[in-house]
């Protein structure tokens, strides 16, 4: 498995009643994308607020309501996380996709079967701290799904509340700094 670094500044995307925004023991619990239910928690963390809105959308799709639609304290908001510069499998570029196993098409056609494979795997190595890995939401979005046993290269940053950072930036004209 070929790894990557990754670090600076990420986000993510919390329900407004979480009392911490960096549990992993749902994930652990329930599984994911990257890992079975009860093996190791993952957390689930976007590159850009782009990629935190694709996924903030992602949870009410074939809902009868929106993000517009709930009350505005129990919509979602954004917390920035500090990566500091760390080793990731490496489920972005085509060379690492090919190592990994996964089509150049990736996340397009596959399963958690295959992916939860992976991660297994990258969990296995002594100096991953996750997986650094094409959005699934976003198809020119990139994610990073840290291991429980790495969130101490993570640091808190702000939290916004949903209406100073949803919609898009781009969409706000809010500039980048901001957040």
């Amino acid at each position: 498995m070929i790894l990557t670094k990754r670090g600076g500044r990420h986000y993510r995307v919390c329900d407004p009643d979480w009392m911490d925004c960096l549990d992993t023991s749902f994930s652990r619990r329930d599984g994911g994308r990257w890992n079975a239910p009860n093996t190791y928690g993952i957390l689930h963390l976007c590159a850009t607020v782009d990629v935190a809105a694709a996924n903030a959308r992602r949870h009410f799709e074939g809902e009868i309501h929106t993000l517009f639609d709930l009350e505005p304290e129990f919509q979602p908001v954004l917390m920035q996380v500090h990566v500091r510069l760390s080793d990731f499998a490496d489920c972005v570029t085509e060379d690492g996709l090919r190592e990994a196993g996964l089509p150049a098409s990736y996340p397009e056609g596959v399963t958690w079967i295959r992916t939860r494979d992976i991660g297994r795997k990258a969990h296995a190595l002594p100096n991953c701290n996750g997986i650094a890995c094409r959005s699934a939401v976003k198809r020119d979005g990139e994610e990073l799904a840290v291991f429980d046993r790495a969130t101490g290269i993570l640091r808190r940053g702000k939290r916004f509340a949903f209406s100073s950072w949803y919609p898009p930036l781009r969409a706000t004209g809010l500039k980048r700094e901001t957040l």
